[in-house]
């Protein structure tokens, strides 16, 4: 699966295993993720799924946007598309996904 937050959020994997019904819900390892995506850089995958046949699904917090950005494979790279087109574009599901911190990414330490 290919899961899809916010920039700023961070993944709660309880939340994760809810939501896909599953047991076990673990991050991939850098090896394991240049597997699945050779051509792009480690922690530069873009939200588009369907290019390396994972599914996909996105925190709610990603609809609060007309457009979302990415990077495009590389750390140099982004892309920004229109949100509505990306969710009918790559089929993703929205869910609960991120953890539940308080207050703003910047304050927290």
């Amino acid at each position: 699966m290919l899961l899809v937050l916010d920039a700023t959020d961070r993944v709660d994997l309880r939340k994760a295993r809810r939501t896909l019904e599953t047991d076990e819900v673990r991050l991939l390892s850098e090896a394991e993720l240049a597997a699945v995506a050779p051509d792009c850089e480690a922690g530069a995958l873009p939200a588009v799924g369907p290019l390396f046949g994972l599914p996909m699904y996105a925190d709610f917090a990603v609809r609060d946007d007309p457009e979302i950005s990415f990077n495009a494979g590389t750390h140099r790279s982004s892309v920004r598309v229109d949100r509505v087109a990306w969710e009918a574009a790559t089929g993703v599901v929205c869910a609960d996904l991120a953890a539940d911190d308080e207050g703003p990414v910047w304050a927290r330490s």
